[in-house]
Formats: C-alpha cells, sequence, structure tokens
C-alpha cells in the first residue's frame, strides 16, 4: 500500500530523558536520591526530534517475581517472545524493538522491611536512583524505563519483594535523515537501514519499521526543487521535480511521522 504526501508540513515530536525519574516517597529509609531533570542521550541530544511517544493499553510485561535483598531481577520488556515464565503474556505486550524506553507502571508485593526497586536498562551501570519505595505492604510508583540488552530491564531490590511491571507506552528514536545526492546519508535518527539512486533526481530511503501507517515529508536542501513522496513498507521513494517538471538531483530533508 503505498501513501501520497504533498508540501512538507511541520510535526511536533516529544523529547523525553532516557532515566528512570520518579519521585521517591517520603517514608522510605535512606533511598538513593531521586532523579532530578535526568540526562539526555547521546542519540537525543543530537536531535531536536528526539523521541516519539506511542501509549499503549497497560499491559503486565512481568507480574510477581521474587527478588531477594539486594538482588536484581531481569526482565524482558520489548519484542513477540513468549513472557509467561515472567508472569508476562505469550506473545508479549507490543512493545517493538526499536523502542528505546517504555512507560511502566511498578508494584511492589508485601516485604518484610522498608526498601526500594530501582528500575534501569539491563546491562547498564545501576544509577543512585530510586523508582519506587515500600514498606511492608504494597505500593506502586510510575517510572520511564531506558531498555537495554535484548530489550530487557533490570529491577533492584533493596529489601526482598515480589515486583509486577505494566507496561503503558513507549518512546522511540524519530525517522529522519539528510541525504545528499548521491545517496549518502549525512545525519540521520539513527533508524536508516539503506539508502539507493534509482535515476536522475529518484532516490529511496529505507528505515527500520513499516511506514505503512506513517507519512513523509520532503525538504529539498538547496534551489527551487518540488518533491513527489511515496510510501511503500519499509521505505520512503522520493523523486525531486524542477520549477519545469524535469528531474532534477539535489540534497534533502526527509522526516516521517508515524
Amino acid at each position: 500500500m503505498r501513501h501520497s504526501v504533498g508540501l512538507p508540513t511541520a510535526i511536533f515530536a516529544l523529547a523525553v530523558a532516557l532515566v528512570v525519574a520518579p519521585a521517591v516517597r517520603a517514608q522510605q529509609k535512606d533511598p538513593p536520591a531521586p532523579a532530578s531533570g535526568g540526562q539526555v542521550s547521546q542519540a537525543a541530544a543530537a536531535s531536536p526530534y528526539s523521541m516519539i511517544y506511542t501509549p499503549i493499553a497497560p499491559c503486565r510485561v512481568f507480574g510477581g517475581q521474587p527478588i531477594a535483598t539486594n538482588q536484581t531481577g531481569v526482565y524482558r520488556v520489548s519484542g513477540n517472545s513468549n513472557l509467561t515464565a515472567q508472569g508476562g503474556p505469550v506473545g508479549g505486550c507490543g512493545i517493538p524493538a526499536y523502542a528505546q524506553a517504555v512507560s511502566i507502571n511498578m508494584s511492589s508485593g508485601t516485604s518484610t522491611a522498608q526498601g526500594y526497586l530501582t528500575a534501569y536498562a539491563a546491562g547498564a551501570a545501576r544509577p543512585n536512583q530510586a523508582s519506587l519505595s515500600y514498606r511492608t505492604y504494597p505500593a506502586t510508583s510510575g517510572s520511564i524505563v531506558q531498555l537495554g540488552s535484548g530489550g530487557r530491564i533490570s529491577v533492584f531490590a533493596s529489601a526482598a519483594t515480589r515486583v509486577s511491571g505494566d507496561v503503558t507506552g513507549y518512546y522511540e528514536r524519530q525517522l529522519w535523515a539528510f541525504v545528499d545526492l548521491y545517496g549518502t546519508v549525512l545525519n540521520s535518527s539513527g533508524r536508516v537501514t539503506g539508502t539507493s539512486v534509482e535515476g536522475t533526481g529518484q532516490y529511496t530511503v529505507s528505515f527500520d519499521r513499516n511506514l505503512d501507517t506513517c507519512s513523509a515529508t520532503v525538504t529539498p536542501n538547496f534551489g527551487v526543487k518540488f518533491p513527489n513522496v511515496h510510501l511503500y513498507g519499509n521505505n520512503v521513494q522520493i523523486t525531486l521535480f524542477s520549477p519545469s517538471a524535469s528531474y532534477i538531483d539535489g540534497d534533502y530533508f526527509v522526516q516521517v511521522s508515524c
């Protein structure tokens, strides 16, 4: 299925810091400091179009998993793997492999001592931040957590408890690229998988996801050129026309909105 798009239109993009950033509850005993503002990842800092947020119906991606005192559990969040072993659904929660972070409500079960949870990207160093604090009764708090190796997150517990996580949405990098007339990507959000030059003024840019439900804008870099855009599969097909309606080569900026 192809989609035709006219002249460029502006889109709004959501920038987020890929950190765990909930407030820590007052009753917690000596927890790590809560996140304050957080840090923007290198990928996000490179572009004003940093992240797109897609909400989903709440989905329990892991549930009732025991974590011993000062131990860490690791849970898969993205992809369509069978998550029943961690208390999740058979086909996953619909978080795509290209997701960079998720919004997640984490809950603790009953505990014999007060403590805190820290959620962070699997494979990364554990930050000195608390995502949730709890006493001997259950507690729940929302966080934005970056995904790590294999689309997983790590959850550290300072006191033994059971943890559950309900994902409510995911963040992905914007789909954009600045490409020269030879098909060389000069700058991008890191999601381009390939480019090709089909002929004079005719180009294809491929991204890492299906674009059938998306739209695209193309802005030529120099001179008066009129772009024509078609989307199919993972590809954006671009044709640049001169004022006389002939094909013309040129550099261009392409941005996709899904």
